[in-house]
């Protein structure tokens, strides 16, 4: 007879799911709710693990909520202005954007436009956002999109 392993959740998983279940939001109380659930554990360091699959999971589920009821635009938007966006979705700053990319200074330059979004950061912030890489790529512009002068550094 050969042994297998019960993988079991972590205790601190399985306490946060019995607060909020892990599932697909259906109203604006389950979104106000799922939020309220994940606060205490967005930018904190030191998630144990049960933590940190637990806001992986259920920030799944708000992400899908959010993109069907409240999507938005991304036409009009730029790559720094979509990506602006998303940070303000997630009520992130930039300390939080330069733990992603590995470098606050770079998401500092990146959001003030001094520097340009590279095919490694766009990877990077596609994989966090969970978001397709081309909505952070440069577009062609337009006929009626003006072309923005490059910021000139002294």
């Amino acid at each position: 007879m050969s042994k297998t392993k019960n993988k079991i959740a972590p205790a601190d998983y399985l306490k946060l799911v019995t607060r909020f279940p892990i599932r697909p939001l259906g109203s604006e109380k389950d979104h106000a709710a799922a939020l309220a659930a994940i606060e205490p554990l967005v930018g904190r360091r030191d998630l144990t693990a049960g933590e940190g699959m637990y806001l992986d999971a259920l920030s799944r589920f708000i992400e899908d909520y959010e993109e069907e009821r409240h999507p938005v635009d991304t036409s009009s938007l730029t790559p720094v202005e979509f990506l602006r966006e998303l940070m303000e979705q997630r009520e992130m700053n930039v300390n939080d954007l330069g733990r992603v990319l590995g470098s606050q200074p770079l998401a500092s330059m990146i959001l003030r436009g001094r520097r340009g979004i590279s095919k490694t950061s766009i990877m990077k912030l596609a994989a966090h956002f969970r978001v397709d890489p081309g909505l952070l790529m440069d577009r062609p512009r337009s006929a009626n999109r003006p072309r923005r002068r490059p910021t000139r550094v002294a």
